[in-house]
């Protein structure tokens, strides 16, 4: 059974929304998914704190996260990532998580939600010492409401996601589900 690991940090909601439909999405493809959700205390809601956040990632603040990594990349066949885009940067919390773990050469890296800015894809890569073998932006006004516009992203890049693993994905009349 293909195993899918989703790192998220979600600041006000947004990239935990896609997260959760994200995984939804992809146990409907028949993976086994699990969820590692980064937070850090130090992160505060509000404009002016997300403007100091901004600030402490230019000027080298480290973020502590409450929780060690609890899952190791290595044991997934794919990790998704999940962050708020501070100041086109990855979040304090996603980079110092990223920076504790050691990643397989062999597994998929998969980068979704939030702002598609080429520098994260860029930092997450030099991080991971490989591409990313998908990529989805997600926009916040997007899960607004019932969120429509961001589940039907969703689940478009679960498919990707599902694909670039070599599953085959239901509904498709030259593939079928993988059971």
């Amino acid at each position: 059974m293909v195993r899918i690991l989703i790192v998220y940090f979600s600041r006000g909601g947004a990239t935990k929304f896609v997260a959760e439909q994200l995984t939804d999405d992809l146990a409907k493809g028949g993976v086994t998914v699990e969820c590692e959700e980064v937070k850090s205390a130090q992160v505060k809601l509000g404009f002016w704190n997300l403007l100091k956040d901004i600030w402490g990632l230019v000027a080298g603040w480290k973020y502590v996260i409450d929780v060690a990594p609890i899952n190791k990349p290595a044991d997934y066949d794919a990790v998704i990532f999940g962050t708020a885009v501070w100041g086109s940067k990855v979040s304090g919390p996603l980079n110092e998580w990223l920076s504790q773990q050691t990643f397989d050469a062999d597994s998929k890296t998969i980068y979704g939600r939030k702002r598609g800015h080429d520098a994260v894809h860029a930092k997450i890569e030099f991080v991971l010492k490989k591409p990313l073998a998908a990529k989805q932006s997600t926009f916040e006004n997007e899960t607004k409401g019932d969120g429509t516009v961001a589940k039907e992203k969703t689940a478009k890049f679960a498919k990707t996601i599902l694909k670039a693993l070599g599953i085959e994905v239901a509904g498709s009349t030259e593939e079928k589900k993988v059971e």
